[in-house]
């Protein structure tokens, strides 16, 4: 008897609700919820849920974040993915919506405070498209001001009286320099180096404590705590396996009290010796995340997922240390099978071990080799909709973690500087192979899929290892690393000496020639195989020239190129109605050239098939 497939929907649709978060006091909960396409933001009494009503109407794109300011909503929105973020917001108990930042200008929420309800910090560039300003905005009145006109720094801390502290530059280098308020003067502090700069990070000034995700004397990233008037730094929390990745403060204190490592798996790790515990934190399959606490540290809201676990979400009380149910995000999906992922280690070539992620099909045989994104992010086990799609659909699904990749130690990812056609594709090469010496695939039976970063790795593989993959799919992938530097959006200008740093130089010949021999388009004659192209137009990323130009070059050369374009998306995919499309595109391509299967096409949003 053949097992029903998973539908795609239940998957990739609109959870039914999503990012639970308590308003500061207590008083209510908040979340993401569909109202028509899109998903607004809901508010209820915490006690009683039933009484939600939808506060936002950010039309079919949606709200995709939000945060409370006080008695507020804020949240960004764009214009069909462009990325030019404003800010709004709207009172819990509903009303009118107002914009508090101007169109055509980039703004993102900078810092938010439970001991100043009444305002927050966003960062914008109206004055100047390559830097952020500060302004202080207060959601009740709608009053905006500017509170420091940014003079070149890439980034700013601010403490919980919504004072900057601290900012930091991109060193020529790939470095940072590290600035401390003392004043009205911003005064040089810490140096990192550009083998440092990936995993130090200052995270938050209290008095004259700071604290930091901090690489610069191990290799695993350490939460650090300095003082800002000198001394030793003092390390708090630390795991020989993994960086620290994730650090929890008191909503009362603004003091670290939790932190998590990812060696494979999430793991909490103790605090200055200290670690709260409960029978909430350790739940056999699962992981368990800390996603929201009110002011008074009294009431957390805790996610829990796992592989074959679907996302719910929890109310803890802190006290008793009982929980009762809130929601769950696909509740739908009960009634399916979902797949176990596992845990491996992969030698690479020169004998770096390579992290992997493997979700089996129910019998051996094709392969989806799915290439994350960034590259500088990574994959983790938990609840992933890719993994169990490609699986429920017949493939065995393995993501590897390639040099370059985070949370893995600075040397692991120093490892990718400009390597994404070499040493970086190599790792994904070596997997494939570790696949087929496993008996997990067979050689003709690997597909490459990937977007943005994932996207170039696909293109790369089918143009510097013909004859590995039988096809693949790229979204949103640069084909080009010279167009992609050229066109990189101007808010990233002051980081452009990391991309120097870390993918290639194109201010020398030298440079140059080795970013065009690194890009795929150069080798666009070694492309025989099926390729999915798939590109949002409005991508400020990546912009559609990338894809453009290789589908062109491709077509030129007889070979047999799909691209799909959406009109009104960027990097990546918010409209329900176009991620179901293009996961359905995907579901056709790799069934008939790898031979799984596929739901019905269905309806296509607004893409523009061609090929």
């Amino acid at each position: 008897m053949t097992r029903p497939s998973i539908p795609r929907e239940l998957l990739f649709g609109n959870p039914v609700r999503a990012m639970p978060r308590l308003h500061g006091g207590g008083r209510w909960l908040a979340w993401l919820q569909p109202v028509g396409d899109g998903l607004q933001v809901h508010v209820a009494p915490l006690d009683d849920l039933s009484l939600a009503r939808a506060v936002t109407s950010a039309g079919s794109r949606g709200v995709l974040e939000f945060a409370w300011v006080g008695d507020f909503i804020v949240y960004p929105f764009d214009q069909d993915g462009d990325e030019n973020w404003q800010l709004a917001t709207v009172a819990a108990t509903g009303g009118p919506e107002r914009v508090l930042t101007p169109r055509g200008a980039s703004a993102r929420i900078l810092h938010v405070s439970p001991r100043e309800p009444s305002a927050f910090l966003a960062a914008v560039n109206d004055r100047d498209p390559t830097l952020h300003d500060v302004w202080r905005c207060e959601p009740a009145t709608g009053q905006t001001r500017c509170v420091e006109q940014n003079g070149g720094f890439a980034g700013f801390v601010a403490d919980d009286d919504l004072h900057l502290r601290a900012a930091m530059s991109i060193r020529p280098d790939g470095g940072t320099a590290v600035f401390v308020r003392r004043g009205d003067a911003w005064v040089p502090w810490l140096e990192v180096g550009p083998e440092d700069a990936g995993g130090t990070q200052l995270l938050a000034v209290v008095g004259e404590r700071s604290f930091w995700l901090d690489t610069t004397r191990r290799d695993k990233a350490a939460l650090v705590e300095r003082s800002t008037v000198g001394g030793e730094p003092k390390v708090l929390a630390s795991d020989d396996a993994a960086d620290v990745t994730e650090v929890g403060f008191h909503p009362g204190t603004g003091v670290p009290d939790m932190a998590v490592s990812d060696p494979g798996q999430r793991r909490r790790i103790p605090v200055d010796g200290w670690l709260r515990d409960g029978a909430w934190s350790s739940i056999p399959g699962c992981n368990v995340h800390v996603v929201s606490r009110t002011s008074d540290d009294a009431m957390w809201v805790l996610t829990v997922e796992g592989p074959a676990v679907p996302v719910r979400h929890v109310l803890l009380d802190v006290p008793s240390g009982t929980t009762r149910p809130l929601f769950e995000g696909r509740p739908d999906l009960a009634g399916w099978s979902l797949r176990p992922m596992e845990r491996h280690t992969i030698a690479a070539r020169d004998g770096l071990d390579l992290p992997a992620y493997l979700t089996r099909a129910g019998t051996p045989g094709r392969l989806v080799l799915l290439v994350h994104g960034g590259p500088w992010t990574r994959d983790h086990w938990g609840f992933d909709p890719e993994h169990q799609l490609w699986a429920d659909r017949g493939y065995s699904v393995l993501s590897v973690q390639f040099r370059g990749s985070t949370g893995f130690g600075k040397s692991f990812v120093n490892a990718g500087d400009r390597e994404w056609a070499g040493a970086m594709l190599n790792d994904l090469l070596d997997a494939v192979a570790w696949a087929v010496a496993q008996g997990i695939t067979e050689r003709d039976s690997v597909a490459i899929v990937g977007g943005s970063f994932g996207g170039y790795a696909t293109l790369a593989g089918l143009a510097f290892a013909p004859g590995v993959f039988r096809c693949g799919i790229s979204v949103v992938g640069p084909s080009s690393l010279l167009t992609l530097l050229a066109s990189i959006p101007p808010y990233w200008e002051p980081l452009r000496a990391v991309f120097w740093q870390r993918v290639g130089d194109d201010r020398t010949e030298e440079g140059r020639k080795a970013l065009w021999e690194a890009s795929p388009l150069s080798r666009v004659d070694a492309i025989q195989v099926p390729l999915l192209v798939v590109q949002g137009a409005k991508d400020p990323r990546v912009s559609e020239v990338e894809s453009r130009q290789i589908v062109d070059a491709l077509r030129a050369r007889g070979r047999e190129v799909t691209y799909v374009l959406f009109p009104d998306e960027g990097h990546g995919f918010a409209r329900p109605e176009n991620r179901l499309a293009q996961v359905a595109l995907a579901e056709q391509f790799l069934a008939r050239h790898l031979g799984g299967r596929a739901e019905a096409l269905g309806a296509l949003g607004s893409a523009k098939v061609e090929g």
